[in-house]
């Protein structure tokens, strides 16, 4: 027994009660995220949507992520962790409930743009908050845990979502809301603003420039939206193919749903290992598995060929992801943290919007096994980058580490 309690206090504890308020608040906040998995449904159902115009929903929701990202970067900053997420959620909670009601092609447009910028306002604004409250040292075992809470959240989502759909699509937007308006009290009650009070010489460097000109800090952010594109995959391409190959839709989410269960029971028992390993090399490591784990996808066709497949990329998304936001808290000054934090977001969501399409471009007029093979190349560039910039970034981290008083991350 005390094995296992020093097993659970090396993987859970430690952590302070801010980072688990936080986490708690994200988990209730991604249990109510019903709409979006199901909106291409909601779109050519109830709304009577083509699949044409139901795409270009889609899309206009991709670029207000983006857009929610940058201006959250920025809002983080200036106002504050606490203030930002507020204005996100009762802001995300009016705009649901507009979009509930919106019946013209126009209107579900604008209102999906909104929605998807009012969502995303808030997601810098966690990041720093956990970069403000957790240790250097603990940052990536951190951050795997906040992403095992979303992840454990988002995939009971779909499930209760789908459910609620049969009773009616007004049902599910209406509980969505109201679980919003449950987390917005939790913020305002249980959070507290974690902002580093600004030194005089901070205010006049803290924007975006700041983050451009910092070569290091592009260069990761360019690699990890490589990262990103390979995961992305997953989805559209991932879907064609395997219907392609007479396996129906039941077939494909019981696949995919073996990647959120692994990213929830492996995570938490590894994810202080990784932030010790070198992030460089990990991150390298990372971005060939899903080079890998997707190529297989162009060898065989049974699901248990699939699910081997996913297995290798999903274990380079537990890798890659705790290191992530990690990386970037090291390299951001304290000032700067909500837009470097912004940025990164907004290389997620750009990669989400376009490499969909890509990759069902590439399927569409070469053939699937290109794609794959291609994903195995793109792994291949991806990791020889990351190693290549490897030296910039062990200099960076130990100028950050001397800079101030607790060590970051720790390397060989």
């Amino acid at each position: 027994m005390s094995d296992l309690r020093d097993l659970l206090r090396a993987r859970f504890g430690g952590l302070p009660t801010a980072f688990w308020a936080l986490a708690f608040g994200m988990l209730l906040n991604r249990s109510g995220a019903f709409l979006q998995p199901l909106l291409t449904y909601y779109l050519t159902g109830p709304l009577g949507m083509s699949l044409g115009e139901a795409a270009r929903v889609v899309s206009v929701w991709g670029v207000g992520a983006v857009l929610g990202a940058l201006i959250g970067g920025a809002l983080t900053d200036r106002l504050g962790r606490k203030r930002t997420i507020l204005m996100s959620s009762v802001g995300a909670t009016c705009a649901l409930l507009a979009f509930g009601q919106a019946r013209t092609g126009l209107a579900v447009g604008a209102l999906a743009f909104l929605l998807a910028a009012l969502q995303d306002l808030q997601r810098p604004a966690v990041f720093a908050m956990v970069a403000d409250v957790v240790p250097p040292l603990d940052r990536a075992r951190a951050y795997a845990l906040l992403y095992v809470a979303v992840n454990l959240a988002f995939s009971m989502a779909p499930v209760v979502g789908g459910q609620l759909a049969r009773i009616g699509y007004d049902v599910l937007i209406h509980v969505s809301a109201g679980i919003l308006v449950a987390y917005t009290l939790f913020v305002a009650v249980a959070l507290r603003e974690t902002k580093p009070e600004a030194r005089d010489d901070d205010a006049p460097s803290a924007g975006f420039r700041t983050a451009l000109a910092d070569g290091v800090y592009v260069r990761f952010l360019g690699l990890v939206t490589v990262s990103a594109l390979l995961a992305f995959q997953g989805m559209v391409p991932l879907a064609a193919w395997m219907k392609s190959q007479g396996h129906d839709a039941a077939a494909y989410g019981g696949v995919l749903a073996l990647n959120g269960a692994l990213i929830v029971l492996i995570q938490p028992w590894i994810a202080d290992r990784v932030g010790r390993l070198d992030p460089a090399r990990a991150y390298a490591t990372a971005i060939l598995l899903q080079g890998v784990g997707f190529a297989m996808h162009g060898l065989g066709s049974t699901l248990a060929w699939h699910a081997t497949a996913l297995c290798v990329w999903t274990a380079g998304e537990i890798l890659a992801t705790p290191i992530n936001s990690a990386v970037v808290a090291e390299l951001a000054p304290a000032h700067a943290r909500g837009r470097y934090q912004g940025m990164m977001v907004m290389s997620w969501a750009v990669a989400g919007g376009t490499a969909p399409i890509v990759g069902a471009l590439v399927m569409s007029n070469l053939r699937g096994e290109v794609l794959w093979a291609g994903c195995l190349a793109v792994g291949l560039l991806g990791a020889g980058g990351m190693l290549a910039l490897g030296p910039s970034l062990r200099t960076r981290i130990r100028e950050a580490r001397s800079a101030g008083a607790a060590p970051a991350l720790s390397f060989g």
